[in-house]
């Protein structure tokens, strides 16, 4: 290859590098509701960074994070995953930051309940939801207080930076858990909107992959769906009685 053949190739690596990294969704095709939410997301990462708090975006803004854009799917909340040892820290910079934080709720018969385990953030309508974690130091694997049986190896928290296009001159950057941990989270969840996110992540990995976290996790997509089939199918057929 002579050295003009050898430039224009690296010339042609290089933009193919940089249409992966802007391989984001045009302004005009997000909804007010997600940019409001991308704005949030991204306000958040570079106040943490300042304030030096560790934070990994799970939930549907994870897999929408892999997908380079929008998937056809809506968005409730902002789901985070923050060191339990950051907790004081947090609730301070979201004060700071003229984020409403509830502590708790209210039941039916009005009395009120603290919550342990998490703290949600309200801003402009959108719910940030943080669910603290911590480390077992004889495992090295890391659970949530929520869920202490669902523990996962702590790398699995370093997935990728991602990043969305929200204006000519405005961009969203978040950090974002791996494709194992979305993965495994989303089939034990067993709800059946994850479905979607699952089918999504599944094409982005190995099948070997997949049939590992099944396998340490003792969970089983295909019966998953089975039985999803099943329920769909006997409510149908009430549906038709009636």
């Amino acid at each position: 290859m002579d050295k003009n053949n050898f430039m224009k190739e690296k010339e042609s690596q290089f933009l193919r590098i940089e249409n992966e990294k802007e391989k984001i969704e045009s302004p005009e095709e997000i909804s007010e509701i997600d940019k409001k939410m991308l704005l949030i997301l991204n306000d958040l990462h570079s106040t943490f960074i300042s304030k030096g708090i560790e934070n990994y975006v799970v939930g549907g803004w994870a897999v929408e994070g892999y997908s380079g854009k929008k998937i056809d799917r809506e968005h409730n909340d902002i789901d985070y995953l923050i060191w339990e040892k950051d907790s004081e820290k947090l609730r301070e910079t979201l004060h700071q930051k003229h984020y409403k934080v509830i502590e708790g709720e209210t039941d039916k018969k009005g009395k009120f309940y603290k919550f342990k385990h998490k703290l949600i953030a309200k801003k402009e309508g959108v719910d940030i939801d943080f669910g603290f974690i911590k480390l077992d130091k004889g495992t090295n694997e890391v659970f949530a207080f929520a869920y202490p049986r669902f523990r996962f190896p702590k790398e699995f928290l370093n997935g990728k930076e991602a990043l969305f296009q929200i204006g000519q001159n405005q961009k969203s950057e978040f950090n974002i858990v791996s494709k194992e941990l979305l993965v495994a989270m989303k089939i034990n969840s067993k709800r059946k909107e994850d479905r979607k996110d699952i089918e999504f992540l599944k094409k982005e990995m190995r099948d070997e992959q997949i049939l590992e976290i099944q396998k340490k996790y003792g969970l089983n997509y295909e019966d998953l769906k089975k039985r999803e089939e099943y329920e769909w199918q006997k409510e149908n057929k009430n549906k038709k009685k009636k």
